[in-house]
């Protein structure tokens, strides 16, 4: 069995090289045996969140899914995702204060 590549940033390299490896070293290919087109990896990732959040997935969960550091910055960039689950809140408020 071949030993996959390690990918690891040292204090002196650059990040978008190691990113640029990846994509070239793993992501293409990942893609080709797929049988799928080419689409950046960030791009994917992306769509990966917006779809569990829009499914209904917990924000908390997609932030460990993803590596973010705080639900703030899971919640910051997604928040906008589930206008459904706001409008739900707000009716549920209203049903207390309409009692």
């Amino acid at each position: 069995m071949k030993r996959a590549k390690h990918y690891a940033v040292d204090h002196d390299a650059d990040l978008q090289d190691v990113i640029g490896q990846f994509v070239g070293d793993v992501w293409k290919q990942l893609l080709k045996k797929a049988g799928l087109p080419y689409r950046k990896y960030h791009a994917t990732r992306h769509t990966y969140a917006t779809w569990l959040l829009s499914d209904g997935a917990d924000l908390r969960w997609v932030q460990q899914q993803l590596g973010h550091a705080s639900i703030a910055e899971t919640a910051d960039t997604y928040g906008h995702v589930q206008p459904d689950r706001h409008e739900a809140a707000a009716l549920g408020l209203d049903r207390y204060l309409k009692s």
